[in-house]
């Protein structure tokens, strides 16, 4: 607009410039049809401005409303408490690590992705923020020690979320973490090789070595269910339920081996291969699930009643 403007004015100049030797009338006439033409090009340039002033506005608009939807592109957050199952469900220790992860990739081989990290504070609360993901697999809280932990007190813990819990972006709070600790681990390991435990391959294994599900059977209370058995599709998956006895132990109080869950619902799966998950009890009906275990890793997962 402002070369406009300049332009406009330059051009009236060089005519005035050229008619210097015209009649007055005509001098007078050819100044009113120039004021004439510089009035309708500031006029016009006043239109161009307007027009000029309401795009910037328009733009200002948009930029403003992409700045709004772009907030929910900051992804969502992850928050609640981790503890221990185990210990009367104690709080998890402060400095210990936590992540938000993907475990998607681990379908076809490859490891767990990390979409947030932070640490665990006081009271095993947890905070994750930030999380952006389109798996509708559902994501894993895990939590582990820290790369410069020197006492490991813990083994790396997975719980499972599932994808309708961050549906459309929604954050997720007050969502209970499990952990296992190393002395819970040293229990299990130590009553795998009293059974006899051996892997798909026939060779002697261990739940640290090759990782595991840790899963709870639950009514439609969320109470633990003792009498029920887990299998699954495809695949070697041999469980090991929990007696009722003092200790930790796979073993009912007559030495033999515990055929179903006990009291605490509980049934542990060394190297669980990625498969399809089914619960069956004489009584109840329960939801099918695809899970499956990663080497190092013990993931906490809940197999519900089926509400009818």
């Amino acid at each position: 607009m402002r070369n406009s403007l300049i332009l406009a004015l330059l051009g009236f100049g060089l005519a005035a410039c050229g008619d210097k030797d015209d009649d007055t009338s005509h001098d007078h006439h050819h100044d009113m049809d120039m004021d004439m033409d510089m009035d309708m090009d500031m006029d016009a340039d006043a239109d161009a401005d307007a027009d000029a002033d309401a795009d910037a506005d328009a733009d200002a608009d948009a930029d403003a409303d992409a700045d709004d939807t772009g907030s929910a592109g900051s992804g969502f957050t992850i928050s609640g408490i981790a503890v221990d199952p185990f210990a009367e469900y104690a709080p998890a220790d402060a400095g210990l690590c936590v992540y938000a992860a993907d475990p998607s990739p681990a379908l076809i081989g490859g490891e767990l992705g990390i979409l947030a990290a932070g640490v665990i504070g006081d009271g095993g609360a947890y905070t994750l923020e930030g999380v952006q993901t389109e798996s509708t697999l559902g994501l894993v809280v895990l939590v582990a020690p820290c790369e410069d932990a020197t006492e490991m007190t813990i083994y790396p813990s997975g719980t499972g979320v599932p994808a309708s819990a961050y549906a459309g972006g929604m954050d997720v709070s007050g969502y209970t973490a499990f952990v296992l600790s190393t002395t819970v681990l040293g229990a299990i390991d130590m009553n795998l090789n009293a059974m006899g435990h051996v892997d798909s391959e026939g060779e002697s294994a261990s739940f640290m070595a090759s990782g595991g599900l840790i899963n709870f059977i639950l009514d439609t209370e969320g109470t633990p269910v003792s009498g029920a058995t887990v299998a699954c599709a495809a695949g070697y998956c041999p469980a090991y339920y929990r007696a009722d006895v003092e200790g930790f132990s796979f073993a009912d109080a007559d030495g033999e081996v515990q055929a179903s869950t006990g009291m605490s619902g509980l049934a542990v799966m060394p190297g669980a291969p990625i498969t399809t998950y089914s619960v069956t009890h004489a009584e109840k009906t329960f939801d099918s699930a695809t899970m499956g275990s990663l080497p190092g890793m013990a993931l906490f997962v809940r197999m519900t009643e089926s509400a009818e």
